[in-house]
């Protein structure tokens, strides 16, 4: 007999904006008709690792779960964890870069402009201010800075040409020791980065939440009644292990999983940018095409209208050779002060970023040797720079000895390598980044979560960031004008520093260009036909459903995503709570 249990309000996906969802309607939200508490239900499709944080220390469940995995191992589908991409209670969040930034105001009046919602600056201060403190927002320390040479002499020049600098270098921490190692995409083991399953996970637990780890939604159950559809609940499959055991996407049996019903009186669908779509396709919303035979409520925008940033803030730049250094370890031991400025580019803006990427990469400290080999302005092997410095010596011996040295962290640093460093101490890098621009196509999510978006997807394990990226070698042309006239930019800029050589790296490098920081798929709008659901977070088609996550906002924000998503989820919940879980007055 089938397992069927039922709640109040269900939450499927228990990532970013799951968890901030859960736990501000464990806290605020009442039955409108008793005013009792709310039975609420959270499903998670990874492990939930569960325990009150202790930042700056952890818990010994969370310690001995995220260990130091050296890049080349890979569990499953992702090295950062033997629990998956993002598979877990926190999901992307456990697994972002600690940076965090808060929306342009740009963004607010290109969210209106986009399709029309009235989330203005104004509108989302309180989830902005609530946001900064929960997750402890802050810049980070000064004396943690290195490489201050080049950024000082950035931030002179871009401001003597008139650019406004901002700085960058946000961190959503608490008693951090910046080891670094976040910024490698891993999870924190000592709670200090201030992600979901540490900030809100714990007071949906002490709140009542059900939360369901290590159960995968099949389909949102969607029923027609009186001529409307209506939402009554989730199909899930449930794994038979422990909760904090997740054993990879490529090893999870979901075809034995055990079949629960959840039924519910509201569902919020917080499954994240790339799932969010596939999930509604096989419950019968969106496309025909998409849909098929399953097809119940038709709305061609699920899945569609997808922006994002190419080359996630710094895979596109330009490199400037000076005759002293300008770069290095000359203080501190975290990263670069990061300072940024927009500008236009016609229509659209584009961002130039020091301190992201900068020579001399980490990889000269952190074993990543074709940082080193493959970089763009590396000579061929046998030739120099000015000072007669050989950067790689013919392969052989000669050459493993030399990366055998200038690439192993543990090694202690000898007068040669030290001394074949020296060129990339001479070298500067800025940053360009744009997000998809106005002229250039939307992409769309397949059933299968790939992302359409100008040529095809390629998915290939990546050393770099030691995960599967989704990665595209073309682009439209209006992006790579976009990006090209950022590199103008960069070498007047640049010139002005100083630089004796300037090379501009390739827009489209030899690996490809990522795409991320994805949103539209399920955007909010004032208008059914351009969007899926309306700027309180319901569906224009299907009653007592809300959608809250990523592919909920209308346009990419202009940097980084997880702070975004967080105060979206913030305003979201606050939102819901008004309108759906308060008193009625009698």
């Amino acid at each position: 007999m089938a397992e069927i249990r039922n709640y109040d309000v269900v939450i499927v996906g228990g990532g970013t904006a799951g968890c901030i969802v859960a736990a501000k309607l464990s806290e605020k939200g009442i039955d409108p008709s008793t005013g009792a508490k709310l039975k609420i239900a959270m499903i998670e499709a990874g492990a939930y690792l569960k325990g009150d944080p202790r930042p700056g220390y952890g818990i010994p469940l969370r310690r001995q779960s995220y260990t130091n995995i050296p890049r080349d191992i890979k569990f499953g589908r992702n090295y950062v964890t033997p629990q998956g991409r993002g598979r877990g209670v926190g999901g992307s969040s456990l697994v972002f870069g600690s940076g965090a930034w808060t929306p342009f105001d740009e963004d607010y009046d290109e969210w209106q402009e986009e399709t029309g919602v009235d989330w203005t600056k104004e509108n989302f201060k309180p989830a902005v201010d609530e946001a900064l403190r929960v997750f402890n927002v802050h810049l980070q320390p000064p004396a943690t800075f290195s490489n201050r040479r080049s950024t000082e002499l950035f931030r002179k020049t871009a401001e003597g040409m008139g650019y406004e600098l901002r700085p960058g270098h946000g961190r959503a921490v608490k008693n951090c020791i910046f080891c670094g190692h976040c910024a490698d995409r891993q999870l924190c083991k000592y709670d200090s980065k201030q992600g979901t399953l540490v900030t809100h996970a714990p007071i949906a637990d002490r709140n009542g939440v059900d939360i369901i780890a290590n159960a995968r939604a099949k389909r949102i159950i969607i029923e027609r009644s009186g001529g409307r559809a209506v939402a009554r609940g989730v199909v899930i499959k449930k794994l038979d292990l422990p909760d904090h055991i997740y054993p990879g996407d490529e090893f999870a049996d979901w075809d034995s999983a055990r079949e629960i019903t959840v039924l519910a009186k509201k569902v919020i669908v917080s499954c994240g940018d790339l799932e969010t779509p596939p999930l509604l396709f096989a419950s019968g919303y969106g496309s025909k095409e998409d849909c098929g035979d399953r097809l119940i409520v038709e709305n061609p925008n699920v899945g569609r209208n997808i922006d994002g940033h190419y080359g996630e803030g710094g895979q596109v730049g330009v490199v400037g050779l000076f005759d002293e250094r300008v770069s290095g370890q000359d203080g501190g031991w975290g990263v670069d002060e990061f300072l940024h400025f927009q500008t236009k580019v016609g229509d659209d803006r584009i961002v130039l970023l020091n301190g992201y990427g900068a020579p001399p990469f980490y990889g000269f400290f952190h074993g990543i040797p074709e940082r080193i080999a493959l970089s763009p302005f590396a000579p061929p092997a046998g030739q120099v720079f000015a000072d007669a410095i050989p950067l790689l010596p013919p392969f052989g011996q000669a050459h493993k000895d030399f990366m055998r040295g200038i690439c192993n962290p543990w090694v202690e640093p000898t007068e040669a390598s030290m001394r074949a460093r020296e060129p990339m101490l001479r070298a500067a890098r800025i940053a360009v980044d744009t997000k998809l621009p106005r002229r250039a196509p939307r992409g769309r999510i397949t059933s299968e979560s790939s992302v359409q978006i100008f040529g095809p997807e390629i998915v290939a394990y990546s050393r770099e960031t030691g995960k599967e990226e989704r990665i595209y070698r073309s682009i439209h042309p209006e992006v790579h004008k976009t990006f090209a006239a950022g590199q103008e930019i960069a070498k007047k800029i640049l010139e002005k520093m100083g630089a004796k050589k300037i090379i501009a790296e390739p827009i489209i490098p030899r690996g490809g260009l990522t795409f991320k920081w994805l949103v539209g798929g399920v955007r909010a709008g004032v208008d059914p036909k351009n969007s899926v659901i309306n700027q309180n977070f319901e569906s224009h088609d299907i009653d007592n459903l809300m959608i809250v996550d990523a592919g909920s906002i209308p346009r990419s924000p202009t940097l980084g995503l997880f702070l975004t998503v967080g105060i979206t989820a913030i305003f979201a919940s606050d939102r819901i709570v008004a309108r759906h879980f308060t008193r009625r007055r009698q």
